[in-house]
């Protein structure tokens, strides 16, 4: 049985913290790298997100999920 606690996911803060960091750094070390290669770079963070979203999906999707924050019908 899961719990549902509310909105806790911090999947997008994430991702732009981690994107930004990276090419932030990949810009100013190493520019001839990043001009190169920057659609391949953010192709594969948005790939690599979508991916992990869809298995925390099916991993966590398929138990019941129980309220405390609200009245839920039917419990």
């Amino acid at each position: 049985m899961s719990n549902f606690y509310g909105n806790v996911s911090t999947g997008y803060l994430s991702a732009i913290i981690g994107g930004f960091v990276v090419m932030y750094w990949a810009y100013n070390h190493h520019y001839e790298f990043w001009a190169r290669y920057n659609y391949i770079f953010a192709a594969a963070f948005d790939a690599g997100f979508n991916f992990n979203m869809l298995f925390i999906f099916l991993a966590f999707g398929a138990g019941k999920v129980v309220c405390h924050l609200c009245f839920c019908p039917g419990q």
